[in-house]
């Protein structure tokens, strides 16, 4: 719970680790994209993303994490990171998982069967084809 409480300056924090499959194959995942690639001023910022890249990388898995975006007042978002490899290093990218109230789960009701006659019937499958 701490890690959706008020803390509004802008950051990452890491709260688990799924496995990529579940979190690639669910469905869920919001665009836009960011990526993650360490400060531009710290050598060890970006060694630490790329080293964490790696190793997510390694193991299967996602970063499940809380994002604040903007410095003042901003809400925060949870998503998932995937490590990433480009021809100018690794990094982590963002993707926005929605919060369990933002998932929305339809239920279809019983369509009853047609009830038109042949003609009718015969009519629609002219159509169709």
């Amino acid at each position: 719970n701490a890690a959706f409480a008020g803390d509004t300056n802008r950051s990452i924090e890491m709260i688990g680790y799924l496995d990529r499959a579940d979190v690639v194959d669910s469905g869920l995942l919001m665009g836009p994209a960011y990526c993650v690639v360490g400060g531009k001023e710290s050598n060890k910022s970006r060694s630490a993303v790329a080293a964490l890249s790696q190793a997510m990388d390694e193991m299967g898995k996602v970063g499940f994490c809380r994002l604040v975006k903007t410095k003042n007042g901003g809400a925060p978002v949870i998503g998932a990171l995937f490590p990433m490899a480009s021809d100018h290093g690794r990094y982590l990218q963002f993707l926005q998982l929605p919060f369990a109230d933002d998932v929305q789960h339809f239920q279809n009701r019983d369509v009853d069967p047609f009830a038109g006659s042949d003609e009718q019937a015969q009519t629609c499958e002219d159509l169709i084809d």
